[in-house]
């Protein structure tokens, strides 16, 4: 199925008769789905199949019925949790031989994808710091926590009862701590584990990415006909029932019916394409028998009675004459045969030696054996999940100008400059090649979102564009319009693939001379996404 929802969890505040529950998310089963309700006395776990069912539909999704009784029933002012517990294992068994079906592939992708998405759930709610943030880690962080811990001991000396409630404190903030580094520590591992999965399945399709194609012609051994093929009978099939088979045959769309080659009791011969050794035939043509010319030659009478042989020809003595022209001579009447068994096998036909199968056409995919499979989707596939996993994803940097602003004239694109020098303002500092521009070189191979921005004032109404560049070349073009005296900001901004040291610039077009504002005004953003 596919999946477009990003979402894993539903919430829902109870009224005390509710008990059908929609679910937005996709699974793959009921018992996937978790149920809590949280209330006054805490939470309160359900137990699928006796407080509560889950159904999916066939599009994704689905819905949760919860018991009437308790514990199941969410009473008014509680709230009802479900999310995804999609199990992180794989149960899909790919084989090295036959063919590759499509469904189970797209079922393994699907769980890929709901355990990538129940991850970025859980990763979202660990203490983590700001993008922008580039000076606190996270054991920073942690550090921080214990001393707010030690301050609010020191604060509890006031009052004895005050300073047992801070002790208790100080000893959940350490328990809470220990268990925020188990739960970066299971995040690692489960991100190793989907990159494993990833890398898996990406040897499992190579291996096992073969298909017999519709129109592909087979012998078998025996007289069983598989699924999705028929016999070479010389039979019409109809585009109704056969529609890829007719195509394939007919060469287009049109044709409502074609025929099959009659191959029962026949020998197939490569065309000869040129070659000459059978030059003038069209393929699918059928020929006739033949065999080479048999020849022989013999005297036109016989002497001394003798009967005479020469390949396939004989003369027998049929009656003698005794010194016909004389003494000492003797010559016979005969008989003329021609016997081809005297040098070869015969039989009733010509034939090679052989042995009978039964030709088949392949004529539909069955459920057996899959339809076709584009590898490179497939594989794109798997490397966007592997690159949800990718410690770069996320990473990005902002550049802008030291110095004040840039007069863009009336002409063609300028490349926006770097007055002064450039700064990075957020992120990474991946520096450009210093050639006097507002420019990013890209660090690593992967889809970055690039994002410019150019804010100007124009001493006239007209039109403003701001272009984006990699390697010289434009990707993107972005128009706008700048008011008489009004500030007004250009954002081109697009996703791409971008290589390894590819240089990304910002160039900027007016109709009527515009003047970039100070410094942070003219920006350039490279943001990885994938």
């Amino acid at each position: 199925m596919t999946i477009v929802s990003t979402n894993t969890v539903e919430l829902y505040t109870g009224n005390g008769t509710q008990t059908e529950w929609p679910v937005a998310f996709p699974f793959l089963r009921p018992e996937d789905v978790r149920a809590v309700v949280s209330g006054t006395g805490g939470d309160r776990v359900l137990a699928y199949g006796a407080d509560y069912v889950a159904a999916a539909l066939p599009g994704g999704g689905g819905s949760v019925t919860t018991a009437p009784g308790a514990p199941g029933m969410v009473h008014a002012g509680e709230h009802l949790t479900l999310w995804l517990d999609q199990p992180f294992t794989q149960e899909m068994d790919l084989r090295n031989t036959g063919v590759l079906d499509a469904e189970m592939l797209e079922r393994g992708f699907d769980r890929l994808t709901l355990m990538a998405q129940q991850l970025r759930e859980e990763v979202g709610r660990c203490v983590k710091v700001p993008m922008t943030d580039q000076s606190t880690r996270p054991d920073a962080l942690l550090e921080g926590i214990t001393a707010n811990v030690g301050r609010a001991e020191l604060a509890a000396l006031d009052a004895q009862d005050r300073a047992a409630s801070a002790t208790a404190s100080a000893v959940r903030a350490e328990s809470s701590a220990s268990g925020l580094d188990a739960a970066l520590t299971g995040v690692h591992q489960l991100r190793e584990e989907v990159l494993q999965t990833v890398a898996d399945a990406r040897q499992d399709v190579l291996a096992c990415a073969a298909f017999v194609p519709i129109g592909a012609i087979l012998d078998f051994p025996v007289n069983t006909v598989p699924a999705g093929f028929l016999v070479c009978a010389g039979q019409v099939v109809t585009r109704v029932a056969y529609p890829d088979l007719v195509t394939y045959l007919t060469g287009g769309a049109v044709a409502a019916n074609a025929t099959l080659p009659d191959l029962r009791g026949e020998f197939r011969r490569g065309a000869d394409l040129g070659r000459g050794v059978d030059a003038g035939r069209v393929v699918g043509s059928a020929q006739g028998d033949a065999i080479r010319n048999i020849t022989g030659s013999l005297y036109n009478y016989i002497q001394n009675n003798a009967s005479q042989e020469n390949g396939a020809l004989r003369t027998q003595v049929a009656s003698t004459l005794n010194s016909p022209f004389g003494a000492g001579t003797a010559m016979s009447w005969s008989t003329l045969s021609i016997d081809a068994s005297r040098q070869v096998p015969t039989a009733s036909e010509n034939r090679p030696r052989n042995i009978a199968v039964v030709p088949c056409i392949k004529a539909y995919h069955a459920p057996m054996s899959a339809a076709p499979v584009d590898l490179a989707d497939a594989l794109d596939r798997l490397d966007a999940l592997a690159a949800i996993a990718s410690p770069n994803v996320g990473k990005f940097c902002t550049m802008k100008c030291v110095g004040g602003g840039q007069t863009i004239p009336v002409a063609g694109a300028v490349t926006v400059a770097a007055q002064g020098g450039q700064a990075v303002a957020a992120g990474e500092s991946w520096t450009g090649p210093s050639d006097g521009s507002l420019s990013i070189t890209i660090p690593s191979d992967g889809w970055y979102e690039i994002r410019g921005t150019f804010t100007g004032m124009a001493a006239a109404s007209g039109h403003f564009s701001g272009f984006i560049t990699v390697n010289g070349a434009l990707v993107l073009h972005s128009y706008c319009y700048a008011y008489v005296y009004s500030w007004t900001t250009g954002c081109p901004e697009c996703t791409m693939s971008l290589k390894t040291g590819d240089v990304i610039r910002m160039q900027a077009s007016t109709g009527v001379a515009l003047t970039s504002g100070g410094t942070g005004t003219v920006t350039l953003t490279a943001r990885r996404v994938r």
